[in-house]
């Protein structure tokens, strides 16, 4: 990659009213933070823009907006001098939305010349028409202590694109004081923690009757499920008539399918400590939301999931739903087309789809309706931890543990893939919506919902989700903080072999010397000051518990 002795080819300035940039002979102080477009590089190659596109217009990767950073041309290298900063770098990395389709870039970062990131090949996406977020940036968190040069490269992947624009977006240097996360807006809300429950369209599609739910609900309390927090039963699409509301705007529920009508299903619902759950959407509703919303209340309705939807046509339900009432825990399902974590929060739900559905398959590649991975959905989920007004939760859809290939869509996982969803989902802070036939669990499928530690993860009350903290050539670890001051880990093996992973402190930021436990074996690893080397299975999902030894 990049080495020394660059040559600046091309440079463009993009804000009128930019600082100057602070010269290369500068010295940092270490208790400020610069954006990387005040600082001038001591070396430079390629197309290079400040605070914009190399086509001059605003940075924006996967309709992310930033208004610091700096555009490049795949073809890039910068090289800063950071001596005596101490700090870190963050960043985040992604095509342009103004690339070429078709184009792919990779981002490296260097310490010293030591690689410490490597984005892989960021590609544009398998499904190009998709109005979803295919193209979300990806972070960037490096320690600086003890570092003299910081060297970043984006290179050409190989697909020879005449537009391979990138961004290097919010691209700074950071005190190592300054906050990792963003602290999520507390607001009152039925959902404090991430909803659990389960969802009948992953096990059943729309082949749901009141017997079949009936029966779920008995499994739910009799296996712990219940007991352990999944106390939400939700009927999705399959419960309504073929008229779905009568002219009134009642909604109408199948008689054949469900003979002692929803009141009395939800009536058995709540005798067994659960709560009731329901599927709608605006085209069955219509204009008759106020009528929807007391209906539901009336039922017992707890929770609604609101699909095919939008902004105004969510605004309008979450409205009415408020004055039935009855508090009823409300779900957006627009799939992040129109970025629901600006709006969802504050306009009152609690819950807000951010993907298409993720069937059962560990990867697909690409962004539709066609459904995703549950690696595609990991890597949408990671650069929205810091959205506006969040006061609920990002909801990347439901779990697929446990189907083992016999659902309506999707071939089916390993059990590595399965409990790494599971790990990747108490990370994020998702929420935790079972899809599988909980009557008849196999002791793997039980063992992975009913994980009291990573459900304690998933749970905390600092609620904060989990980020990249780290990303090389085949594997990532992801990081979240903990309320009582403990740092969860999670190491991701990308592989498809068995692998060695090395975990450093330097790495996840931390210092000191902590106590380590292995969250899936149940089992304290020993005490770690530096490093530690772990064996990583095919797409499995290490998960560490750091607990300070105070000295």
């Amino acid at each position: 990659m990049y080495r020394h002795n660059f040559t600046m080819i091309k440079t463009l300035w993009c804000s009128l009213f930019f600082l100057l940039p602070v010269s290369s002979g500068y010295a940092l102080d270490a208790g400020k933070t610069y954006y990387l477009s005040q600082i001038e590089p001591v070396e430079a190659v390629g197309t290079i823009a400040r605070d914009c596109s190399v086509e001059q217009t605003a940075l924006s990767v996967g309709w992310i907006p930033f208004n610091r950073g700096i555009g490049v041309k795949a073809g890039t290298g910068l090289v800063f001098d950071v001596t005596g900063y101490n700090g870190r770098f963050e960043a985040w990395v992604g095509l342009d939305m103004r690339a070429e389709p078709g184009s792919s870039v990779q981002f490296q970062v260097f310490t010293d010349d030591t690689l410490v990131f490597d984005s892989g090949i960021v590609a544009w996406p398998k499904y190009a028409s998709s109005a979803n977020n295919p193209l979300r940036p990806i972070r960037v968190s490096v320690s600086l202590e003890g570092t003299r040069s910081l060297r970043l490269a984006v290179g050409d992947a190989g697909d020879g694109g005449a537009k391979e624009y990138a961004d290097w977006g919010d691209a700074r240097l950071v005190p190592m004081s300054h906050p990792e996360y963003c602290s999520p807006q507390k607001t009152p809300s039925l959902a404090l923690t991430p909803p659990m429950g389960w969802n009948s369209w992953n096990c059943f599609g729309a082949d749901i009757n009141e017997a079949k739910i009936m029966t779920i609900a008995d499994a739910m309390a009799a296996s712990g499920m219940r007991d352990s927090g999944y106390v939400y039963l939700n009927l999705d699409d399959g419960w309504q008539a073929s008229t779905t509301c009568d002219a009134q705007g009642v909604p109408q529920y199948n008689t054949e399918r469900f003979p002692k009508g929803m009141k009395a299903l939800a009536d058995y619902i709540h005798s067994k400590g659960l709560k009731f759950g329901i599927y709608s959407r605006p085209a069955w509703v219509g204009d008759h939301e106020t009528v929807a919303a007391k209906t539901f209340a009336d039922w017992g309705v707890d929770f609604i999931k609101y699909d095919f939807s939008d902004k105004g046509t969510n605004q309008t339900m979450i409205q009415a739903i408020q004055a039935s009432g009855r508090p009823i825990v409300y779900g957006v399902c627009e799939w992040g087309k129109e970025q629901p974590w600006e709006w969802a929060g504050p306009m009152g739900a609690e819950l807000w789809r951010t993907t298409y559905d993720v069937v059962d398959r560990w990867f697909v590649g690409g962004d539709s309706n066609r459904g995703l991975g549950i690696l595609d959905a990991v890597h949408q989920s990671e650069a929205l931890i810091c959205s506006g007004g969040r006061s609920g939760w990002h909801d990347p859809d439901m779990l697929i543990v446990g189907l083992n290939g016999k659902s309506h869509h999707g071939g089916g996982c390993t059990q590595a893939e399965y409990r790494s969803q599971f790990s990747l989902w108490c990370l994020l802070s998702a929420p935790l919506l079972a899809g599988n036939d909980v009557r008849s669990m196999d002791a793997f499928t039980k063992e992975t919902l009913l994980n009291h530690d990573l459900i304690a993860v998933n749970q905390d009350a600092l609620a904060v989700p989990a980020w990249r903290v780290k990303k090389m050539p085949g594997y990532e670890i992801w990081k979240k903080p903990m309320k009582n001051g403990d740092v969860v880990i999670g190491l991701l093996n990308l592989g498809n072999i068995t692998a060695t992973r090395e975990v450093s402190l330097r790495d996840i930021l931390l210092k000191g010397k902590y106590q380590v436990r292995d969250l899936w074996d149940g089992k304290d690893i020993g005490p770690c000051d530096s490093k530690l080397s772990l064996e990583v299975q095919a797409h499995q999902t290490r998960v560490l518990r750091f607990s300070k030894i105070q000295p």
